[in-house]
């Protein structure tokens, strides 16, 4: 499904891995000695289920997403959780999910089919919309997390991971073809998320300042010069730009499908990590302690932290137009008019 023409020339003569990726911070140092624990190796038929539990809408969450032509809200997390609202956030139902694993992203190319993925190189799907799921790929061996996922459409897809990892599908998942080394990424270095802007283009950041641009929906790849020493880990895409972010809030956006960036200034020094692109063609961008960034069409940007500080990792805008973030502590519902009120002081 890939082909990478070109010549690989390094980002930086030294290689670092950071000890968080995507959406984790520092303040969960803990969970990432399972980054790369070797799993026991259980019977194939003792499948392990994640824990039913009260508490799972207040427990770490990784990302969040409204399935598309629906209400529905889906977001997934920590010991293998995966919730979903149809009454746009208020109320929150966990799904079936056949594993125990920490899921880092999620994402619906139609109503009804998803997919989610996490650690050990695990790959979930949903055909009914989020209330059940099943595994279709798991490479425990590989020994690192997948950290995000995108979808053409239902059947055809790209996940990406830790250590230059690219696996891609093109019969929905039946089978994923590895495509980790034949991206002009020598060093191995993590990818850390991707995004399409729906016309074919399709965006993949990651460490050290990591960034490649796809023209034909991930057929082939380009790595862009370096716009920034750091780890980028978030890309957001519509029609009319990109936007890519980071490390110590650094917040980048191209308007010509990445061949110039712009530098956003916010005036908040947190980790960005999650992101979204409103109804309204307005970015919101979520980090940690609490940080929120506003687009805003002068610089800087509008930005703040909550009162409570809690990593926020996601967010997603709800089909009345309200935003749900979560993070720390769960699910966190943005008051959007006080949100603008408190940006504008």
């Amino acid at each position: 499904m890939i082909s990478v023409p070109g010549n690989y020339q390094a980002l930086t003569p030294n290689r670092c891995y950071p000890a968080f990726y995507r959406r984790l911070l520092s303040l969960f140092a803990a969970f990432c000695g399972l980054l790369f624990t070797n799993v026991s190796t259980a019977q194939a038929s003792e499948t392990e289920y994640a824990i039913i539990s009260d508490m799972a809408s207040q427990s770490l969450l990784l990302d969040i997403t409204l399935a598309p032509e629906s209400v529905r809200l889906i977001t997934v997390g920590d010991r293998g959780h995966i919730l979903y609202s149809d009454d746009h956030g208020s109320n929150w139902h966990q799904a079936k999910v056949p594993t125990q694993q920490m899921l880092t992203a999620v994402y619906f190319p139609s109503s009804s089919t998803g997919y989610a993925v996490g650690h050990d190189a695990l790959i979930l799907k949903t055909i009914d919309a989020g209330d059940s799921w099943h595994i279709v790929y798991e490479d425990r061996d590989l020994e690192a997390p997948l950290l995000d996922i995108w979808f053409e459409n239902e059947t055809r897809g790209i996940a990406v991971g830790a250590f230059g990892t690219l696996l891609s599908t093109d019969d929905g998942g039946k089978s994923w073809t590895d495509h980790t080394y034949d991206l002009d990424n020598e060093d191995g270095f993590h990818h850390n998320a991707i995004a399409g802007d729906g016309e074919g283009n399709v965006y993949l950041v990651g460490e050290s300042g990591l960034l490649f641009h796809s023209s034909n929906n991930g057929d082939d790849w380009n790595r862009l010069d370096s716009i920034y020493q750091g780890s980028l880990f978030g890309v957001s895409a519509d029609k009319k730009r990109v936007i890519v972010y980071g490390l110590r809030g650094n917040v980048f956006l191209s308007t010509d499908k990445g061949d110039n960036w712009q530098p956003i200034s916010s005036n908040l020094q947190e980790t960005l990590f999650g992101s979204t692109i409103r109804d309204n063609g307005h970015a919101i961008l979520v980090g940690n302690a609490g940080a929120i960034v506003k687009e805003s069409q002068s610089e800087p940007w509008l930005a703040t932290n909550r009162s409570n500080r809690q990593l926020l990792n996601a967010l997603a805008e709800n089909a009345l137009g309200q935003l749900i973030a979560v993070g720390q502590g769960g699910i966190h519902r943005l008051d959007i008019y006080k949100l603008d009120s408190h940006l504008q002081n």
